[in-house]
């Protein structure tokens, strides 16, 4: 492994040295990977949206009965 200490034109040396050369498909590898890491980001942005939509919903229930409660004092106050 490069050490961080090395500058970005030093890294790239050490990788263009140590390129086997192979011919094996490394983008399919790279595809999976990116497929699972999207697949995980979509799956987690799913959650949270139903998570963020949960919590709304129970905050416009609040909302509901305090404006109901206040509806019922305004009257109380009227009367």
């Amino acid at each position: 492994m490069v050490p961080d200490s090395i500058g970005l034109e030093s890294r790239e040396d050490h990788l263009s040295q140590t390129d086997s050369g192979s011919t094996l498909a490394p983008n399919t590898c790279n595809e999976m990977s990116l497929d699972n890491i999207y697949g995980t980001i979509l799956d987690q942005s799913k959650k949270d949206a139903i998570a963020v939509i949960d919590e709304l919903n129970k905050r416009i229930e609040l909302l509901e009965k305090e404006k109901k409660s206040m509806e019922n004092e305004i009257m109380k106050v009227q009367e």
